[in-house]
């Protein structure tokens, strides 16, 4: 499914970010109306730090945001990184039916930066006898999915989720699309897709932003830079 349009939501106001969403192939800069993205990493990577700032970018745009958090939620942090925690809609859902339900209901309330943090704990609400697993959150992906999918599409609003790495990909894992969690599911559906990683060599950290697939972007795009995510305005 195409976009009616490739407009700016907003700039993250991180210029290492807004460089790397620099206009390629006539595409404006930043994150895009109608586009839904998934940003996956291991574990303390980043990724929910991001997230935050990029809602703080939305707010001072004066746009309204939703998070749906399926893991922990820390307000001080987020007050740190410049969230409005007045104006933020937060849902804590019990389980991965409520997450999406909560999705929706924040998207037809008018928000239009919705953050899902993440995708990897948004488990099936019946842990049955003979659960599958993966098999049945990857049941559970399609259809919120196939409903979210084209309500995103065709709005002036944007989904922003975070995934977790299944294991370290090599490269070939990563351009399968078989990495994170339920990624067979988003894979086709997502239009953007990067990974964060984080490396620490002493008391040097660096950060590595890729993109392994993009609807309007050059794919297999990568941009690197030392130091603090939150300092790297």
């Amino acid at each position: 499914m195409e976009l009616r349009h490739t407009a700016t939501l907003f700039e993250s106001g991180l210029r290492w970010l807004d460089y790397y969403l620099r206009e390629d192939r006539g595409v404006p800069a930043g994150i895009i109306k109608g586009s839904m993205t998934e940003l996956s990493g291991p574990p303390l990577a980043g990724k929910t730090q991001l997230s935050l700032q990029l809602i703080a970018a939305a707010q001072r745009e004066g746009l309204p945001c939703g998070l749906v958090v399926t893991e922990e939620f820390d307000k001080y942090r987020a007050f740190e990184l410049g969230v409005n925690l007045e104006t933020l809609l937060v849902a804590d859902p019990l389980n991965g039916e409520q997450a999406f339900e909560a999705t929706s209901a924040f998207l037809h309330h008018g928000c239009k930066f919705i953050v899902f943090d993440s995708l990897a704990a948004a488990q099936p609400q019946v842990c049955r006898e003979g659960w599958k697993g993966q098999e049945d959150q990857d049941r559970l992906f399609a259809n919120a999915f196939r409903v979210l999918a084209p309500l995103f599409h065709t709005s002036d609003a944007a989904l922003f989720a975070t995934n977790q790495l299944r294991h370290t990909p090599t490269e070939a894992a990563v351009r399968s699309g078989v990495h994170s969690a339920g990624s067979r599911v988003v894979d086709p559906i997502f239009d953007e897709r990067w990974t964060l990683e984080k490396q620490r060599d002493g008391d040097r950290v660096a950060y590595t932003l890729t993109t392994i697939k993009s609807r309007w972007r050059t794919s297999d795009r990568v941009v690197g830079f030392n130091g603090n995510l939150g300092n790297a305005f």
